[in-house]
């Protein structure tokens, strides 16, 4: 019943219409707004951790779990953030809550094995090095990203004694620097105004591989790689396609899409590489391995719990020189049982 209670005031933060609090909107609207929101967040959110803290200490979950659920939820200040989380976990919670009361012994422990995993792996782990500067240098990668052009690849089969020399393979990626792949420009990015912050190229000449730029590349190549060459790291054992940017012929006479359209495509690609390195397989943390392997090697954990916590965590995986600065990132499979 609590859960159901946190859904309802959960379902009311997002769909919250702002135009309702006029009334408190002053000559400084915008300010006014903002303050409005502020104050319905902070009632809403101290509603939510009233109902959802209570029923998080009742979970059969160890106490590192725990704290670190609770840690996480009590310190979100953010809208965006707080339905981040609070609305997964509330959903979790409430698959949990409803398989307990059918004795469900299956969907009970695959809802607490989604919040082992959400709670270690996603809501309170922080993001690599790489993945930050994925997001400072995003315009970069974005009128860089490799890509393979249809009407091109056609024109050149007979160049090639009737083969097709396509990008697609897997080998091209597994096998090349990915610095050499990343050094044409393509033409259908628009550069962004001169009155764009710095922040949004990352400060630096938008052509320019600078050292940063260079480490984040090669970073992401190992990450990909690494990724590729141990499959059941995968979430839901996906098989990871080549990076590279396809570009369609739109019609039988060879003619490409509009420029806005390919463009999309190199926006959309980002979006998916980002999610799947990121979200769907993040890297654990060094912190977040060694309280896992705490865990791990908690006597008093029975062996049930020790398997639940093994399922969820069989995807473990992390950086091997997660300070460097300099050299690319490599990873390394978290062994669980050494």
């Amino acid at each position: 019943m609590c859960i159901f209670v946190a859904c309802v005031i959960i379902y009311n933060l997002s769909h919250l219409k702002w135009e309702n609090h006029r009334i408190f909107i002053t000559a400084n609207k915008k300010q006014a707004t903002t303050t409005v929101k502020r104050t319905i967040l902070i009632t809403m959110t101290s509603r939510i951790k009233g109902v959802l803290l209570p029923f998080i200490e009742s979970l059969p979950l160890h106490r590192i779990t725990k704290t670190a659920l609770t840690t996480t939820l009590v310190g979100i200040q953010s809208d965006y953030k707080f339905k981040e989380i609070a609305v997964p976990l509330t959903e979790s919670l409430q698959v949990y809550e409803k398989a307990q009361r059918r004795q469900d012994l299956r969907t009970s422990l695959k809802a607490l094995e989604s919040i082992i995993f959400q709670t270690h792996f996603q809501w309170n782990n922080p993001r690599p090095r790489h993945a930050l500067l994925f997001q400072k240098h995003h315009y970069f990668l974005l009128s860089h990203w490799p890509f393979e052009n249809h009407r091109s690849l056609v024109d050149s089969i007979c160049a090639h004694n009737g083969k097709l020399n396509s990008m697609a393979s897997k080998g091209t990626w597994l096998k090349a620097d990915w610095t050499t792949l990343f050094q044409v420009k393509n033409t259908w990015v628009q550069t962004p105004p001169a009155s764009t912050s710095p922040a949004y190229h990352g400060g630096a000449n938008l052509d320019a591989f600078t050292p940063e730029r260079t480490f984040l590349v090669n970073s992401l190549g190992n990450h990909y790689k690494f990724l590729v060459a141990n499959s059941h790291l995968s979430y839901n054992h996906k098989k990871y396609p080549p990076p590279a940017v396809q570009i369609p012929i739109r019609n039988a006479l060879g003619e490409l899409s509009l420029s806005k359209q390919i463009a999309k495509l190199f926006s959309r690609q980002l979006t998916q590489i980002y999610t799947s390195l990121f979200v769907e397989n993040p890297p654990l943390s060094a912190d977040n391995e060694l309280a896992l392997m705490a865990v791990f090697h908690d006597d008093s954990l029975d062996r049930r719990h020790k398997r639940l916590y093994m399922r969820a965590c069989a995807r473990a995986y992390t950086t091997v020189n997660s300070d460097s600065t300099i050299e690319p990132l490599t990873f390394r499979c978290t062994q669980w049982n050494n």
